[in-house]
């Protein structure tokens, strides 16, 4: 079977990988190849940064749901997901901006964001996302209305003729 026919059905293709491959590794790596291939938005283009935090959170949520959904032991998801390193390779899909506001979020839980890991780095990694997500979605939707005023025709103004007598 090609992953990607069933690339949207995660459980498939956790049952895919798990059978073909064995381990977690390839199945995080699967999880994050899409995100980890795109280009990192500028922080500007609110909708590019949307749409690239939109498919992170997605990858964030399925690599929560493997050991829910597959044969992966929940110590086996631990060890890799909440490591380190994963955490690190996680972060460093965030743009500066929501870097910078992971790593005040973690320092405000008493955690180093140099040594995040965890489930509380893993929870913080969501949180920031999630925000990240809420606050350029206003953005968008702010600079789409600010692009139909500026592209709406204007009106002609009234014409008051004064008659002297």
């Amino acid at each position: 079977m090609d992953t990607v026919q069933i690339k949207t059905n995660l459980p498939k293709l956790l049952e895919h990988l798990i059978k073909n491959h064995g381990d977690i590794d390839t199945v995080c790596d699967t999880i994050l190849r899409e995100v980890e291939n795109s280009k990192r938005p500028d922080e500007t283009d609110y909708k590019a940064r949307h749409n690239h935090l939109k498919m992170l959170m997605n990858a964030l949520d399925r690599l929560r749901d493997i050991p829910k959904i597959s044969s992966i032991s929940m110590e086996v998801w631990i060890s890799a997901v909440l490591s380190l390193k994963f955490i690190q390779r996680l972060s460093a899909l965030l743009t500066p901006a929501d870097d910078a506001e992971f790593s005040d979020l973690l320092r405000s839980k008493g955690l180093s964001p140099r040594k995040a890991k965890g489930q509380g780095a893993f929870d913080a990694l969501i949180d920031t996302v999630q925000r990240s997500i809420d606050n350029t979605i206003r953005l968008v939707d702010r600079q789409s209305d600010k692009e139909t005023r500026r592209n709406k025709p204007k009106r002609a103004a009234h014409v008051v003729e004064v008659v002297s007598s």
